[in-house]
């Protein structure tokens, strides 16, 4: 199957919202290399969109999989706002500890909403593996237990203070290797906002490559080293058809980060 317009890569469970009597996919719009939300530029493009496809390993309720492809009815431009990031292979990943940056227009504290012109924010967080991950959730045990699956991986501090928040999800985790970057993450789900133990959850797009692949047969995804490490990245993107287009400026109707294929 190809698409064209290439589609957005984002998470899948704010998406049911497609298929509700209330919402339809005339009702949203993507808006590509967007900077502040309330004062937008001329630089901004905006898209409707044309069909989402959701991973299926995605189950209502879970949080494994939550992956979702969104393809818009018209094609994107490259500009100074809108620049590709590279999509990692299967066998590609990141170091414990690894500073990535993560973006996107949701609260600034919990119950605390981005106040106007709501200017895209952006925090450096260091990546915990999954494993790592559960024990620090196991610390301060809740009465409904988080399910952190493989192929998912965390990023924060254990005393907190920065993290994603409510209307981050969908938005990018990113990871530099050189002088190329890669999305290592999509928001997924957290408890609480910044709080001590408890690290954003995000999922590995490159855990669902496969499934990216078979839809995106073109794509071709940016492997690791022997190992299955990240190099220098100098060229990794050069010359790919990886790229996912979108750069720090993507919202879709909710607030939802996304990044352009």
């Amino acid at each position: 199957m190809s698409w064209h317009p290439p589609p957005l890569l984002t998470r899948s469970h704010p998406l049911p919202l497609f298929a509700t009597c209330e919402h339809s996919l005339e009702e949203y719009e993507v808006l590509l290399g967007a900077y502040q939300l309330s004062n937008p530029s001329s630089e901004v493009q905006a898209r409707a969109v044309a069909e989402v496809l959701k991973n299926p390993a995605y189950e209502e309720g879970g949080s494994s999989g939550d992956l979702a492809l969104v393809r818009l009815q018209l094609p994107v431009v490259y500009s100074r706002s809108v620049q590709p990031i590279c999509l990692p292979a299967a066998n590609l990943s990141f170091p414990s500890n690894t500073l990535c940056t993560v973006t996107g227009w949701g609260n600034v504290l919990s119950t605390t909403s981005l106040s106007a012109p709501k200017t895209l924010q952006q925090v450096e967080v260091p990546l915990i593996r999954a494993g790592a991950c559960r024990c620090m959730y196991a610390r301060v045990p809740s009465a409904d237990p988080p399910t952190i699956s493989d192929d998912m991986v965390c990023a924060g501090y254990a005393q907190g203070q920065k993290d994603a928040c409510q209307g981050d999800s969908g938005g990018p985790l990113v990871c530099r290797a050189g002088a190329a970057w890669l999305l290592e993450g999509v928001v997924s789900w957290g408890e609480a906002c910044g709080a001590p133990d408890r690290p954003g959850v995000y999922v590995r797009p490159a855990a669902h490559a496969a499934w990216l692949r078979a839809h995106l047969p073109d794509v071709e995804l940016v492997p690791g080293e022997e190992g299955g490490t990240v190099g220098g990245g100098e060229d990794l993107c050069e010359g790919r058809g990886s790229q996912l287009q979108g750069g720090l400026g993507l919202a879709l109707g909710l607030a939802l980060g996304v990044w352009s294929l």
